[in-house]
């Protein structure tokens, strides 16, 4: 239950990231990929800060989460562009319609 949960919040982390790059930019792969290297490197400093010590396999780690919040971002941003969110489109989608 302890890992559903870390994945829940993983989720819930690269959900915020996701949002607060679109306030930044409207451009879908900056967004993407921003946000998992920004989750992944966030979990990664903190499993370096709870443990003490840098674990040998932190890259591994790393790429999965970082794997695991771009489809977590990719499918939130697919989801909002389906439904026409006005957030979610670019500022030339968002005006024209």
């Amino acid at each position: 239950m302890e890992q559903v949960l870390t994945y829940i919040g993983i989720a819930g982390v690269a959900a915020i990231v996701t949002t607060l790059l679109l306030l930044i930019t409207k451009i879908p792969a900056v967004v993407t990929i921003g946000s998992a290297l920004l989750v992944g490197a966030m979990v990664v400093v903190y499993a370096r800060i709870d443990l003490g010590f840098w674990d040998p396999l932190a890259p591994v780690a790393f790429i999965a989460n970082a794997a695991f919040a771009f489809t977590v971002s990719f499918a939130l941003l697919a989801i909002g562009r389906r439904l026409r969110w006005p957030f979610f489109l670019s500022r030339r989608e968002g005006e024209s319609k």
